[in-house]
């Protein structure tokens, strides 16, 4: 046995044999014709195990393909959207037509990216499988598409805000965050019920995600109308909670303007102040009341 420890026998890949004609073995090792037997197993082994897996990720393939709304194209997203609407009550016949002028026109415009597009099929499926109304939630969500496609920055924020929501099962919140944010990009909307509407003139803005997502915007001017007045809030900035219906100023100025008196006499300077956008008042920390003779503090 101490000859075969001196003799040096052929290396295969780092791995010692001992001759064809050697029937001792080394000791601790095995038989070449058991290496290879053991290769072979080992060989086979790895390719009975990774067949399932591979398996199982066709067949989720295949099922989450069968399971697919509508084929993820242009075309076939635009006649699934137009099967949509088509479900309508008669009673919506003018939202009909006016999403099929208006959404045919925006939608193959080339505005919209293939990753933005990938967006909105997954989105639209998630919505319509979770039984989310066609109008107006869907109408509205599929609208203003086009407005965040051209925003790329806002078109992934508010879908981040939106994936946030969808998967903490805020479905009623999700709601109200599609409706605010349709009505506030399509009018400066921030709220609107018969009896009350706020709204925002602004000229640039920015959407901080998450569940609580909020707008932001400065140097705008803050507009409340009831059945018998109107508040006007100048030169104010503010965060805007959409599913709050909440709106948290800084700074601002209020004139009586409409009322007859000179706007830079008599007027209110606003510090930080709060607008339950379902009232037709502000709740103010503090104010400045300016008239012609003398200031006031508040």
């Amino acid at each position: 046995m101490t000859g075969l420890l001196r003799k040096k026998y052929p290396k295969i890949n780092g791995l010692h044999f001992v001759s064809d004609n050697q029937k001792t073995c080394l000791p601790g090792r095995k038989h070449p014709k058991t290496r290879y037997f053991l290769r072979l197993l080992m060989v086979a082994g790895w390719i009975g195990f990774t067949m399932p897996v591979n398996g199982q990720i066709l067949n989720t393939q295949q099922k989450e393909a069968q399971t697919q709304l509508f084929a993820h194209d242009s075309v076939a997203f635009f006649d699934y959207t137009l099967e949509l609407m088509k479900s309508l009550p008669k009673k919506l016949k003018d939202e009909r037509k006016n999403f099929e002028t208006t959404f045919k026109n925006k939608w193959f415009q080339s505005v919209y990216s293939s990753s933005q597009r990938d967006t909105i099929y997954f989105f639209t499926e998630r919505l319509k499988k979770k039984d989310y109304p066609v109008y107006p939630t869907l109408y509205r969500y599929l609208l203003m598409t086009h407005y965040l496609a051209a925003r790329p920055v806002l078109f992934e924020s508010w879908h981040q805000s939106a994936k946030e929501l969808f998967l903490a099962g805020k479905l009623n919140e999700l709601n109200q965050f599609i409706r605010n944010s349709y009505n506030f990009f399509d009018q400066s909307q921030l709220f609107s019920e018969p009896s009350i509407n706020w709204r925002v003139k602004k000229d640039t803005f920015l959407l901080y995600p998450g569940e609580k997502p909020h707008f932001i915007i400065e140097n705008c001017q803050l507009t409340g109308y009831s059945q018998t007045d109107t508040l006007k809030i100048n030169k104010t900035s503010g965060a805007y909670y959409p599913i709050e219906n909440l709106w948290k100023g800084t700074n601002g100025f209020v004139n009586w303007k409409r009322a007859g008196y000179d706007t830079s006499r008599i007027y209110t300077k606003l510090n930080r102040y709060t607008v339950h956008l379902n009232e037709s008042y502000y709740e103010a920390d503090s104010v400045v009341f300016t008239t012609k003779n003398y200031s006031t503090n508040h």
